[in-house]
């Protein structure tokens, strides 16, 4: 198990912690590839939503993007891969501390983030999407 030491917190490190029924699920077929996403605090400005919708019908881009709930500290990643396919929303079952402490402005801020998805423990939701678990290896600002 990692410690949240102050070295963890500059690379990015991000300390285990389980989903809440990983032993009894296998690792999704979660195609999500680690790299970059838009990190917002509750909720995406319109604006910025209307860019995010653009980039993935005009240019069929894997766009990504993660919500932190300010009240429950709860932290949701979203993807669309193509104007096609159904978004996938991951649960994040280990959203670090040190994270919760970053300023996220208004329109949001690049992360780099690694990680492993499961099957969802409980999937709720709208039928329009793919729900998992996932667990965070790495997560730092960029």
């Amino acid at each position: 198990m990692t410690s949240c030491s102050k070295e963890s917190i500059e690379t990015g490190e991000v300390p285990y912690a389980p989903c809440p029924c990983e032993e009894e699920k296998e690792l999704a077929n979660l195609k999500i590839p680690d790299g970059e996403a838009f990190l917002f605090k509750d909720s995406i400005p319109q604006q910025i939503w209307v860019q995010i919708n653009t980039k993935i019908y005009q240019s069929n881009e894997v766009v990504k993007w993660i919500i932190l709930d300010s009240k429950t500290n709860k932290a949701v990643l979203h993807v669309k891969q193509t104007k096609t396919s159904i978004r996938q929303v991951c649960n994040i079952c280990n959203y670090p501390d040190f994270a919760k402490e970053w300023y996220i402005p208004t329109n949001g801020h690049k992360v780099y983030f690694e990680g492993t998805g499961y099957e969802a423990c409980n999937p709720t939701g709208l039928a329009d999407a793919a729900y998992f678990d996932y667990i965070l290896t790495n997560l730092k600002l960029l």
